[in-house]
């Protein structure tokens, strides 16, 4: 079917005191979550793996290096970038390194992990 490149942040590294984030939330369940998707999309016949995402230099360049030598039919883009206010510059150059270096994978925005294969369906009616 698809290959899938779910894109978010390092669970260890978000702010889960933000309040634009689900009360409760935490590291554990964002990895549970993370494992969960990456189960289903294999189990509907989708090639699926996870990438964690930073505005560091070495990290955006792996994943546009990444997207040239192993390009995708979609690339899902987690809560931890889309939600909180202070990520809107990651999840712009995000895009743009998608849109630059890849031949046009479908973008699917997610609210959390457990809700790629859905995002992914969507997408790819």
């Amino acid at each position: 079917m698809a290959r899938v490149l779910m894109l978010g942040i390092d669970p260890d590294e978000v702010d889960f005191t933000d309040p634009s984030l689900p009360p409760g939330l935490n590291a554990d369940m964002i990895r549970a979550g993370i494992a969960q998707s990456l189960k289903r999309l294999e189990e509907s016949g989708h090639d699926a793996a996870q990438m964690y995402v930073s505005s560091d230099l070495a990290v955006l360049t792996a994943l546009a290096d990444r997207l040239v030598s192993d390009p995708v039919d979609v690339v899902t883009i987690g809560g931890g970038v889309t939600r909180p206010p202070e990520n809107t510059g990651l999840f712009e150059t995000l895009l743009n390194i998608v849109g630059r270096v890849s031949p046009t994978p479908r973008i699917a925005l997610v609210m959390g992990p457990e809700h790629a294969p859905e995002a992914v369906n969507r997408v790819l009616r």
